[in-house]
């Protein structure tokens, strides 16, 4: 499976000249005042994380379930699986070991950044994040044994004034996992679904970090 990788930005220099005389543009220096603040940037960045997930949930055939979800202005804390079926997701609650009918799993615990100064370094701290494919030791066959991760938290008195992302999706593999090859033999049009799923989480992990670089590029940190 293909998972996007982050784009690196390219880096260059530009000359202007007349007929008098010529100089290296790069080497002027202007300041441009952002008014945004460290604060606000981060805060975009929470309420994205927020809109873009439900729009994901809203948009899938996917059922999912919401006891695990809790949303408000300062924190959100989320746990979601999805499931073929909303007996798929009973079954996988119920705790009778059927959790192999979860395809795919949300979590995410941010905060909301109070402070600006921390607000900055939380924000060069996702910056220079990484969410690369990781795989676990889950059984591949009845479990989510691949996932992409960020995580900012750092644990000092007052941190979290700064705002934290914290979150991670994990993911059946499509050529392992049994329960999900017995539904797509039922339903083919399962496998174009989880596709949708996946990008849709790529690119919410994707904006993120790059609305980071962006933050930290525009603020000058």
């Amino acid at each position: 499976m293909n998972w996007w990788d982050i784009l690196k930005s390219a880096k260059g220099s530009s000359k202007v000249s007349s007929k008098r005389s010529s100089f290296d543009a790069s080497k002027i220096k202007i300041n441009v005042k952002d008014d945004e603040s460290c604060v606000e940037k981060f805060n975009k960045i929470y309420d994205y994380i927020n809109s873009e997930f439900k729009r994901i949930k809203e948009s899938t055939s996917f059922k999912t379930d919401k006891t695990g979800e809790t949303i408000d202005e300062q924190s959100s804390n989320v746990w979601t699986w999805f499931a073929f079926s909303d007996k798929d997701l009973r079954d996988a609650s119920s705790g009778a070991g059927e959790t192999y009918k979860i395809f795919a799993e949300m979590e995410y615990d941010n905060f909301r950044a109070k402070n600006e100064e921390l607000a900055c370094e939380q924000l060069k701290l996702l910056a220079n994040a990484q969410a690369n494919l990781n795989q676990n030791s889950q059984d591949a066959r009845t479990w989510l044994p691949s996932y992409r991760r960020i995580y900012t938290y750092q644990y000092n008195p007052g941190s979290v004034d700064g705002g934290t992302i914290q979150m991670r999706f994990s993911i059946v593999d499509p050529k392992n996992h049994e329960y999900y090859r017995k539904k797509i033999q039922m339903k083919p049009s399962l496998k174009a679904e989880l596709k949708k799923l996946v990008d849709s989480f790529d690119n919410l992990f994707k904006t993120v970090l790059q609305m980071a670089k962006d933050a930290v590029r525009e603020k000058g940190l």
